[in-house]
Order: structure tokens, then C-alpha cells, then sequence
């Protein structure tokens, strides 16, 4: 667990003792192979979706990419609404 992570889950937890130590410890990663092989069309399924790829962007610096976010953000909170048919 990256230290900032833990140290936030301490000071925020009300039972810190209950972090999962063990499951960290045990924990197997998925091999680049295996992520490589995955095919996910979901964001396809979705009516009106798209797909956004932040390049350089992991989960954990998704928050400070705001020049990219906000105005895809914007965008998709005030775009109209489709028409049905």
C-alpha cells in the first residue's frame, strides 16, 4: 500500500487496527501480460459514453490532471440531453 494511503487510512480510520495487513502482504499482483490480454467493450455498451485516456495518468494522480478533467467534466455535466427516438 503506497504510504500516503495508509497514513490517510490511519489518521481517518476509527478503527485503524482493522487495515488489512495481511492481505497486502499476500497480495498477487496481475502480470503486464495478463492486463495487456484484457478486451473490455463496456464503455461501448453504455448508451452516450466515451472513452477518455488520460496517457501518463495512474488512479492515484487522476485528481491533479483538472486541465484535462474539468472540461470533460463540463462538458458531459452540461451537454443536452440526446433525444429519444
Amino acid at each position: 500500500m503506497p504510504k500516503v494511503l495508509r497514513d490517510a487510512y490511519l489518521a481517518a480510520a476509527p478503527h485503524p487496527e482493522n487495515l488489512c495487513i495481511e492481505r497486502m502482504r499476500n497480495f498477487k499482483d496481475i502480470s503486464v501480460d495478463t492486463m495487456r490480454d484484457i478486451r473490455s467493450p463496456a464503455y461501448r455498451l453504455i448508451p452516450h459514453s466515451r472513452l477518455a485516456v488520460l496517457p501518463g495518468t495512474d488512479h492515484m494522480s487522476l485528481t491533479s490532471r483538472t486541465a484535462w478533467l474539468t472540461p470533460m467534466i463540463n462538458e458531459s455535466l452540461y451537454a443536452p440531453l440526446p433525444s429519444s427516438r
